[in-house]
């Protein structure tokens, strides 16, 4: 079930979230994974993509690059409940989230373009937050696991970068799984994983 949209924003909202939970089993649970994308160009540069079939780099995420540009330009952003403001919703919601954040970015240690990422996110968490109601699933509990999907450069892989991991049930409240992701939990030097019949966990993956 998709939430998202531009900038990976969960934009299906609590109407969204509602309809997702009617598609969930009974006492089932429910994993959701959410956020925006970054490249890396074969150069280095953070926020320019070679796709594949293409000749020449460009943004990644396109529409949080693009926000970004017109809020630099000192452009305008039209008014929430206004015609204008509606026919383009989703980008102008970002433009109009990324105003209040320019600070934030370009102040980022690392480039704009990581600041950029950093602040899409912090958008996408608090809808996602927004849009929950615990008491539309039907038992079982929800995990969420928020973060930064990088795009690599071929041939290396791509990453996820996880910022938030948490579980919560309609009787327990959020909890943090964030310090689950430490080393010796996510890399291996082992090639092949155990066969599901060897009793043991198989590695978890690189990318």
């Amino acid at each position: 079930f998709d939430f998202a949209g531009l900038g990976g924003i969960p934009f299906a909202g609590k109407t969204g979230f509602k309809a997702f939970a009617h598609h969930v089993p009974k006492n089932h649970n429910v994993l959701v994974v959410y956020g925006p994308h970054v490249a890396i160009s074969p150069s280095g540069d953070v926020g320019l993509y070679l796709r594949d079939g293409q000749e020449h780099l460009s943004p990644a995420c396109g529409a949080c690059i693009g926000a970004l540009a017109h809020l630099d330009a000192c452009k305008p952003v039209p008014e929430p409940g206004s015609e204008e403001y509606d026919l383009d919703f989703q980008m102008n919601f970002l433009k109009k989230e990324l105003k209040s954040r320019m600070a934030k970015i370009h102040s980022h240690p690392n480039g704009k373009n990581v600041g950029l990422v950093r602040e899409a996110f912090s958008i996408a968490q608090k809808l996602m937050h927004g849009m929950i109601d615990m008491n539309e699933l039907d038992g079982g509990q929800l995990v969420l696991l928020g973060g930064v999907q990088i795009n690599m450069p071929r041939p290396l892989p791509n990453f996820f970068m996880p910022l938030s991991f948490s579980i919560q049930s309609a009787t327990q409240e959020p909890e943090s799984l964030l310090s689950w992701f430490t080393e010796e939990n996510l890399w291996t030097d082992d090639p092949v994983p155990p066969t599901p019949c060897s009793g043991s966990h198989a590695p978890m993956a690189r990318k």
